[in-house]
């Protein structure tokens, strides 16, 4: 097993202990380098790597053959785009699998292969001796499809004595067939016109251009509606893109009210050291 995660990071450390009480060989490295984990893979047979979702677009990006005697890709930490989940099925077969939890919830939620071939924008369903629930601002449960705070309950959560419950401050609902979809964190939400709008749809939309390689929306003030949504686009090297185009494909894609207000075109994205989109620098 190789484990590209940080083991100071809950993902990172937890992969570590499941891998010993496994009794697994560990690989592990000091810091992220797409080609030389590739190298790392290939040398040494690795079956299983645990990893964030920026980690394997750059490492398909390099060398995905390099990929193709791994047995699990387990991918955790932040959000897998649907364009990435279709990459990786399509390129290396069905070993794709996606680990939703948080510090205090520990690993919560799975999804499968077969989850993410027919719900790409699923996060799986909960595993065995989780409970979970979608909750909105007056602690009242919601039905199926209705949006809210995903709150766990499991006997390795860390809660105190008089709430059991973990609250995620995510936001998600889930189908009729209990499976879980992310809607991003409470606080990245905005009001636009008086319409609820989540910047991760927006980013899913987004990452389905065959030119745009990464991108982040974030919730800017506006006169007009209150707040709107602004996008950072990274293309890929070899192309070019120009915001006008980017709103002409949007427009058949997204609701009027989830239409950025700007968009800004960036060389790159500035990644937190657990591989997570670093959005406070771009407020």
């Amino acid at each position: 097993i190789f484990i590209a995660p940080p083991i100071f990071h809950g993902f990172g450390l937890s992969s570590l202990i499941v891998a010993f009480l496994l009794g697994s060989e560990v690989f592990i490295s000091s810091k992220f380098d797409a080609q030389k984990s590739l190298e790392l893979i290939e040398q040494n047979r690795i079956d299983v790597v645990c990893l964030v979702p920026v980690m394997l677009q750059r490492m398909l990006d390099a060398d995905k053959y390099k990929m193709k005697n791994l047995k699990r890709i387990i991918s955790g930490g932040a959000p897998l785009s649907v364009a990435l989940i279709k990459d990786t099925l399509s390129k290396l077969g069905s070993i794709l699998y996606n680990l939703y939890g948080t510090s205090e919830a520990g690993f919560s939620v799975l999804a499968t292969p077969e989850i993410l071939e027919k719900y790409p924008l699923s996060v799986g369903k909960p595993i065995r001796g989780v409970n979970l629930k979608i909750m909105n601002n007056d602690k009242k449960i919601l039905s199926a499809w209705e949006i809210g705070e995903i709150c766990i309950k499991a006997s390795w959560t860390m809660s105190n004595k008089k709430e059991k419950w973990v609250n995620t401050g995510d936001l998600g609902f889930l189908d009729e067939f209990g499976n879980l979809f992310l809607k991003g964190r409470t606080d990245e939400m905005i009001v636009s016109g008086g319409e609820n709008v989540y910047p991760i749809v927006l980013e899913n939309v987004l990452l389905e251009h065959e030119n745009i390689k990464e991108v982040a929306v974030i919730g800017i003030d506006d006169k007009e509606f209150g707040q709107r949504l602004k996008a950072f686009v990274v293309p890929y090297d070899d192309k070019k893109i120009l915001e006008s185009e980017i709103v002409k494909w949007l427009k058949n894609r997204v609701a009027r009210y989830e239409m950025p207000a700007q968009i800004e075109i960036v060389e790159e994205l500035k990644y937190t050291d657990i591989g997570k989109i670093d959005k406070k620098t771009m407020r």
